[in-house]
């Protein structure tokens, strides 16, 4: 194949283009550059995208996402195990003034407070224990109280006190709850009904 000699072109020489000229000129342009775009564009773009994604404040290596989901895991087994240790102590509670090695007097160690809804809770000054007065398993733990109740504003007009009282506790603790206090009201009524007033 023989070289062709390319003419020198004189820069002062005068050109005559037609627009149709122009036009298929612009078109060749353009379907050149869409054909180098096409081959390097979409490389560059995925190299320019994940370089503008690492200078991101909010961007994480792999290895710095899998150590914040293990950090996330060692916190929440941690805050499992304060739960745990706190619901051990309150099991181990004696729940009696004295209990740490001052005197004592066999005296509860629950402080009662009257709540805006009719329902008196107490709370243990060691354990933080919180017991409740709808509550008929707490019950045992009421007798020994002789501290003075304390009283929140009441609320006037309340339908059901009960139901009031209740909404301070978790679903799964509100059904125990119920459930208890309806073992309790069959207690009574058997109790009532077996009752002989000679």
């Amino acid at each position: 194949m023989a070289n062709k000699e390319i003419k020198e072109i004189d820069p002062n020489q005068k050109l005559e283009l037609s627009v149709t000229d122009i036009l298929a000129l612009i078109t060749k342009l353009q379907a050149d550059q869409a054909k180098l775009l096409a081959d390097t564009g979409n490389k560059n773009a995925e190299v320019l995208s994940e370089s503008l994604a690492k200078l991101s404040p909010h961007y994480k290596t792999p290895d710095q996402i899998a150590n914040d989901k293990q950090l996330k895991a060692v916190s929440r087994e941690g805050e499992l195990n304060k739960l745990r240790i706190k619901k051990r102590q309150q099991h181990y509670c004696e729940h009696k003034s004295g209990q740490n090695g001052r005197q004592r007097r066999g005296e509860s160690a629950f402080f009662p407070m009257k709540l805006c809804t009719g329902e008196v809770i107490a709370v243990c000054c060691y354990c933080q224990k919180v017991i409740s007065s709808i509550n008929p398993k707490h019950e045992k733990f009421w007798k020994d109280i002789t501290y003075t109740l304390a009283e929140s504003g009441q609320i006037s007009g309340l339908n059901d006190p009960i139901e009031a009282a209740l909404g301070r506790l978790v679903g799964d603790e509100q059904d125990r709850v119920r459930s208890s206090r309806a073992e309790y009201k069959k207690v009574i009524q058997n109790n009532l009904e077996n009752f002989d007033d000679d």
